[in-house]
């Protein structure tokens, strides 16, 4: 009897130490687990905190620099009449200086008169072009001028065969409905096959009258660069979307584009679906998003979400940029076990 109580009290003491331990070793790991989860969240609003803060600086001096260039206008301190428009192309070519993520900046007329600067090295030893369309009661003239980086004339010809008219553009269409600044979505720019988008605003006459649509192309492939040097733990990646779904940024650039589906030579966004990086597609496709009625897919805050690939366990999230303007979308996923 004695040897049966004593084991009993054994097994008993042993059984509640062993109790004991899965006991605080479960609630330590769900503790832990729940932190840990919390901080992975943290990390990846940190991450996007960061991205939205860079994108919003990068697309900021575009709407600073259009609404400055209306205000010139307005004041007549630059002005574009077809015989002495030397003002204006070099402010165009300082704003171009000064922010080297611009890809272009023009003004377009009423009556079609176009005169853009933008980046171009198509002629040996060029930088930029200005490109001038003029519409009078002779005709029709478009002129070509290569500018090397000292903005020196490298070359200067007519090209009768330019067609090109601004008021069919759809950034001109709606900065002249909407009677004020626009962004286009982002889309490949057909000089430079670079993503891009293209802020425009009007600019009026004391009557009232439209007198020119001021437009700037900015180049963001600069954010996949930035995308692609984010530290996001050791295996976590992050990307950015538009809300009609397609990609904006990317660390690996040349995954965000490709061939036009009409067989052209252009080349078109990806959209997140045909992106070439599996993790990225199933972190999207587990929050579930579905387009509304307007093709677009409308996110009024961050989502999470939890997906499985080849055995391992990721955490995701995707959260909208604050600013209505730039209806963007930002993705961010990293391993469990990271």
């Amino acid at each position: 009897m004695r040897f049966s109580i004593r084991w009993a009290l054994i097994f008993g003491f042993l059984t509640l130490i062993w109790g004991t331990s899965l006991i605080t070793t479960t609630s330590m790991y769900l503790s832990s687990e729940k932190v840990l989860k919390q901080h992975a969240r943290d990390i990846m609003e940190n991450i996007a905190d960061l991205a939205k803060e860079q994108s919003q600086n990068h697309l900021a001096h575009a709407q600073a620099a259009a609404a400055l260039t209306r205000r010139l206008l307005n004041a007549h301190v630059v002005s574009f009449d077809g015989n002495n428009a030397d003002k204006l192309e070099r402010y165009f070519l300082d704003q171009l200086a000064i922010y080297t993520h611009f890809a272009g900046i023009y003004l377009s007329k009423p009556n079609g008169d176009f005169y853009y600067v933008s980046r171009n090295s198509q002629q040996p030893g060029a930088s930029f072009r200005t490109k001038i369309i003029l519409n009078d009661s002779s005709g029709r003239t478009t002129r070509l001028l290569w500018r090397d980086a000292e903005l020196n004339l490298v070359a200067d010809k007519l090209d009768p065969q330019d067609d090109f008219d601004p008021r069919v553009r759809p950034w001109y269409k709606r900065a002249d409905e909407e009677r004020r600044i626009v962004w286009t979505d982002p889309y490949i720019f057909f000089t430079s096959q670079k993503p891009g988008i293209t802020i425009a605003g009007p600019t009026y006459e004391v009557t009232g009258n439209l007198r020119g649509i001021i437009g700037v192309d900015i180049e963001i492939d600069q954010l996949s660069t930035f995308i692609g040097s984010l530290k996001i733990g050791k295996n976590g990646r992050a990307f950015m979307i538009n809300d009609n779904g397609d990609l904006v940024a990317f660390p690996d650039l040349e995954k965000i584009r490709k061939t036009g589906d009409d067989g052209s030579k252009g080349f078109r966004l990806v959209k997140i679906q045909e992106l070439d990086d599996v993790l990225s597609r199933k972190a999207f496709a587990a929050m579930h998003l579905k387009t509304e009625a307007d093709g677009r897919y409308h996110l009024p805050r961050s989502r999470f979400a939890r997906f499985e690939h080849e055995g391992r366990h990721y955490h995701a999230m995707l959260t909208p940029f604050s600013i209505a303007r730039w209806p963007w979308i930002i993705g961010v996923h990293l391993p469990e076990d990271d």
